[in-house]
This record gives structure tokens, C-alpha cells and sequence, in this order.
């Protein structure tokens, strides 16, 4: 049985990251458990990971990709490499 996310940590998390500062620092800082921002940190990282994939051959529907709060839309004729940049770019710290 999965574990749910708590809300509290997700913002935590999210905190610490735009923070710009190392995770001990800001863990110290908080006087939040350093092994604990890393679990939840390695633990959103991995849900954030899987993305259902649908195929809806309908036309020029192309790729539609959706995460949470963000949404990316492809056409059949998308740029690989940019998308690949474009996901990098995207990628959590």
C-alpha cells in the first residue's frame, strides 16, 4: 500500500528549491531533518517521473503531455532535440 504525499512536504520541497540554497543549509536553517528532505525530495522526483501515455489516433492530435501543473502539446511534426532541451530545461534541481 502507497504512502500518500503530504501536502506539508510538497511545499517544503518546493521551498527548499526555490531557496536556492544546498539542502543542509536550509535544513538547518528550518530545523527540518536533512534525511527526511531527501526522502520526500527522491520520493516527489519518482512520482513526477510516470506519465500515462495514450494513444488517441485521431488526425493530427499529436503528443499531448501532462505533469501535474504543466502541459506540454506536440505535433506530429515536433522537434525531438527541442523537446529534449525543453525537458532538461524543466528538470528539477
Amino acid at each position: 500500500m502507497a504512502i500518500p504525499v503530504s501536502q506539508e512536504w510538497i511545499e517544503r520541497v518546493h521551498r527548499w528549491r526555490q531557496s536556492g540554497k544546498s539542502a543542509r543549509a536550509w535544513c538547518v536553517e528550518q530545523r527540518v531533518a536533512y534525511h527526511r528532505l531527501l526522502y520526500w525530495k527522491d520520493r516527489l522526483f519518482l512520482e513526477e517521473r510516470f506519465v500515462e501515455v495514450a494513444d488517441r489516433s485521431d488526425g493530427d492530435a499529436g503528443i499531448s503531455i501532462d505533469l501535474k501543473s504543466l502541459q506540454i502539446q506536440l505535433s506530429r511534426q515536433f522537434d525531438p532535440p527541442t523537446l529534449q532541451r525543453l525537458l532538461q530545461l524543466l528538470r528539477p534541481c
